[in-house]
């Protein structure tokens, strides 16, 4: 296939608040045209469920809304609360434990089969997400191109996912620029690519190239077309982030 010259994009992420002031960050970024919105969750499943229904009521039904426990239930916790956002119309519960729990993976497929489950920023090798294809647990993969392996590692995940049918929504978060350019030109080229995770919230270990990084435009991605990952990088800027 040819590679996609732009990328759907959804902005992450919406740190633990109360729900107000999440529900305002989400407006904020839906009134900036993003269409896709993640928010971190992982205190107690009913404080964590009103926030996430609070979101709902405030962006509507029209807005892709995603979740990342980050790992922070066990597998009653995570239960407990995907059964009270059943009905929020969830694209994706993230890491809702353990990422060697897979007992708890399984346990939570098997009884929240129109939820989606999602992982993968902690797994690193093509076997580790055979394990999850098997039983298919994960319905949507997550590997992160700085922690699998690099691009060759991420192609295998992602070939193996496609194998399966199972879509690949690249991990970027805090990474650098470069890490996240290498995510932008694979999502451009993967068959079983979803969606780009764009951190909304700059900071300096993205800010290394010679031109600004790319950034949406509702919710889109424009896929930079120079050599190598697209972008130049600013050795001088790569220098002065450098300690010691």
């Amino acid at each position: 296939m040819e590679a996609r010259p732009t990328i759907d994009c959804y902005a992450s992420s919406i740190m633990v608040s109360d729900g107000k002031t999440t529900a305002r960050e989400a407006e904020h970024l839906v009134d900036h045209g993003y269409r896709a919105i993640k928010i971190k969750v992982g205190q107690e499943p009913e404080v964590d469920a009103r926030r996430v229904h609070h979101v709902r009521e405030i962006v509507g039904d029209d807005v892709r809304l995603m979740v990342d426990v980050n790992c922070n239930y066990d597998l009653t916790g995570a239960t407990a609360f995907i059964r009270l956002i059943a009905d929020a119309n969830i694209s994706w519960v993230e890491e809702p434990v353990m990422p060697d729990d897979l007992p708890a993976y399984r346990r939570l497929a098997k009884s929240f089969p129109t939820i989606p489950l999602a992982a993968g920023e902690s797994e690193f090798t093509t076997a580790g997400f055979r394990e999850f294809c098997n039983d298919r647990i994960l319905a949507v993969f997550q590997p992160d191109v700085a922690r699998a392996g690099g691009i060759t590692g991420m192609l295998r995940i992602a070939y193996l996912a496609h194998a399966y049918n199972i879509p690949i929504a690249p991990h970027v978060g805090a990474c650098t620029g470069i890490c996240a350019a290498a995510s932008i030109q694979l999502s451009a080229a993967l068959p079983n690519f979803s969606i780009y995770e764009h951190m909304y919230l700059p900071h300096g270990l993205q800010e290394v190239f010679a031109e600004p990084r790319p950034t949406p435009v509702k919710g889109v991605i424009s896929v930079p077309t120079g050599p190598g990952l697209g972008l130049e990088v600013d050795r001088n800027k790569i220098d002065n982030l450098t300690v010691g």
